[in-house]
């Protein structure tokens, strides 16, 4: 293969990865990736449907070490009002963009890699039992541990 193996391809191309669904109210997806694999997010989309209970939420990405400790909290920067559907967007070298009880709201996530063990949640402040997480998915680049033969 001219010396390209899985791990350079996957990390020219990115790799898409569904998650699924919390259950209504959950409000938090945690997702914890292999114990070989170095992941980094290039773009994580969601849908949130909140109920008419709650005033308004702000959502945030939390990123994790192996030990459950936060390396960092990314903040969407605007609220979802009450009966609202919003498609968010998490990505690497965007710019911010929406406003409070927009349709679609995007943030932008510094270029990082995380180590093996390292997980990701997306978190809802103010979360009601019937706000609706959904249609999770993301692109990262992904790098497995080890050594690689030339091919």
């Amino acid at each position: 293969m001219n010396g390209y193996d899985a791990a350079v391809i996957q990390a020219d191309l990115g790799q898409v990865v569904k998650i699924d669904s919390p259950a209504a109210g959950a409000g938090i997806v945690k997702y914890k990736y292999g114990a070989n694999e170095f992941w980094q997010i290039r773009a994580l989309s969601f849908q949130l449907v909140t109920s008419s209970t709650v005033a308004s939420r702000i959502v945030y990405l939390d990123l994790l070490d192996g030990a459950g400790n936060r390396i960092g909290r990314f903040s969407a920067g605007f609220t979802q009002t009450a009966s609202l559907t919003t498609v968010y967007t998490f990505g690497v070298n965007m710019n911010a963009y929406g406003a409070n009880a927009a349709a679609s709201i995007g943030a932008p996530i510094p270029e990082l890699w995380l180590h093996p063990g390292c997980s990701f949640t997306i978190g809802v402040t103010a979360i009601d039992t019937g706000d609706q997480i959904s249609a999770v998915n993301m692109t990262v680049n992904q790098v497995f541990a080890g050594s690689y033969p030339d091919s």
